[in-house]
């Protein structure tokens, strides 16, 4: 069965978006999705990297909001815009691999990116986040407590530091055999590659230095 690493923060309403394709994408294609929380400021720090926020260029600055308007229109997501974008989310980070400890992942990743971008919750609110997790059936009290172990907050630095070190430098980012796909507009193309693929080793994408593109 072919994986796909999905590198996601919760703050990313990109990541949300590709977080709301993920379902299909899996009933479509035999494969198994690897979520891979990532704290996405420090990825930018890691990469060298910069939230679109910080763009020196207004227009573009403008651009990128645009574009997530069009995109949620375009997958029909369910969408409101967090009331304090950009919320803390490392917190948020560490209570998912708490959840991945505990085997009830789905539900909790579920229930965060819901209350984040499809109702718009204040997720800075650790009242509105007890209420959250409670209402998805989740020991609330020791997911967050749990978050709280030196362990969990290492492993979450070692994630951040393993996928600068492959190559990622914002999410969502996703991983095919080595293969980086940034963007949840670039689910297209995976997509298309996985079909490629599929068909044997001569139909797979084209290595980029046969086409003449250097890196």
């Amino acid at each position: 069965m072919k994986q796909i690493e999905f590198l996601f923060d919760y703050v990313s309403p990109f990541a949300y978006l590709a977080h709301h394709q993920m379902k299909s994408l899996k009933a479509r294609h035999d494969v198994e999705i690897i979520h891979r929380p990532i704290l996405l400021g420090g990825l930018f720090g890691l990469a060298g990297s910069t939230s679109p926020l910080n763009e020196p260029c207004a227009p573009k600055r403008e651009y990128f909001m645009k574009s997530l308007g069009r995109w949620v229109s375009y997958h029909q997501a369910p969408f409101q815009m967090s009331p304090v974008f950009p919320f803390r989310s490392i917190g948020l980070l560490r209570m998912a691999l708490k959840a991945q400890e505990w085997d009830v992942f789905d539900r909790y990743h579920d229930a965060i990116f819901q209350a984040a971008w499809a109702e718009g919750q204040d997720m800075n609110d650790e009242k509105v986040l007890l209420d959250i997790l409670e209402d998805a059936g989740l020991d609330a009290q020791g997911i967050i407590q749990g978050a709280k172990e030196e362990a969990i907050k290492e492993k979450l630095k070692t994630e951040t530091q393993r996928a600068a070190d492959e190559g990622a430098f914002g999410v969502p980012s996703f991983f095919v055999d080595g293969e980086l796909y940034w963007g949840q507009d670039h689910l297209l193309l995976l997509e298309h590659d996985l079909v490629q693929r599929s068909k044997g080793p001569d139909k797979a994408p084209p290595d980029p230095v046969s086409l003449g593109v250097e890196p």
